[in-house]
C-alpha cells in the first residue's frame, strides 16, 4: 500500500510545472558541464602546446607529423568549444524565452542579446 502511495505522489510531482521547470533548468546543467570540459580539454592541449620543452620538440622538423597531429587535435577541440558555447546559448535563449521574457523578468538580457551577437539561423 505504501508503495503504490509513494508511486501517486511521485506521479503528481512530476506533473507539476514546477517539477517541470525544475527539469529544464537541470537539462540547462548539462549545457554547462559539456562547455566547461570542452574548455578544459581545450586549455590542457593549449598549456601542453605552449610548454617550453614540448613546444620545441613539436615544432622540429623531424616532428612535423606530430606538430601537424597537435594542430589537427587542437582544430578538433575548438570546433567543441565553439559549438558547445553556441549550443549553451541557444539553450539559454530558449529557457529565457519560455520561462522569463513573458513575465519581463531579466528585460536587459533581450536587449543584450540583439546588440551583442548576430543571429545564427
Amino acid at each position: 500500500m505504501a508503495d503504490f502511495e509513494t508511486f501517486q505522489l511521485q506521479d503528481k510531482l512530476r506533473s507539476m510545472p514546477e517539477y517541470r521547470r525544475v527539469q529544464e533548468l537541470d537539462g540547462l546543467n548539462l549545457s554547462v558541464s559539456i562547455f566547461e570540459q570542452n574548455y578544459l580539454e581545450m586549455k590542457s592541449l593549449l598549456d601542453r602546446m605552449t610548454h617550453p620543452e614540448v613546444g620545441m620538440q613539436i615544432t622540429r622538423q623531424e616532428n612535423r607529423l606530430l606538430f601537424e597531429r597537435c594542430i589537427y587535435e587542437l582544430c578538433r577541440l575548438l570546433h567543441n568549444f565553439v559549438a558547445a558555447s553556441m549550443s549553451l546559448v541557444d539553450h539559454t535563449r530558449r529557457l529565457y524565452r519560455k520561462l522569463y521574457e513573458v513575465q519581463g523578468l531579466f528585460p536587459t538580457i533581450k536587449g543584450r542579446s540583439k546588440r551583442g551577437s548576430p543571429k545564427i539561423r
